[in-house]
């Protein structure tokens, strides 16, 4: 059994984050407004090709996925 910081577990505890974004930086997109109630605009620095938006809600269950080609942005 391990503990840290309160938590007991058999293995070791690692914090995770489920979220990435391995081809862009975050300069070369901009999301408004953040946060958002009902609708949100990602803009992109350059025309995306083939993009894959993908949106998941903290428990990782995905509430927005669409694919943009040419565009400079997203309405969401």
């Amino acid at each position: 059994m391990i503990t840290d910081n309160g938590c007991v577990d058999t293995s070791a505890c690692v914090n995770y984050m489920p979220m990435r974004i391995p081809e862009l930086t975050i300069e070369e997109f901009t999301i408004s407004p953040n946060p958002f109630t009902s609708q949100t605009t990602i803009s992109f620095s350059k025309p995306q090709k083939n993009t894959a938006i993908k949106i998941t809600d903290v428990v990782g269950e995905v509430i927005y996925q669409s694919t943009i080609t040419n565009q400079h942005s997203a309405l969401i």
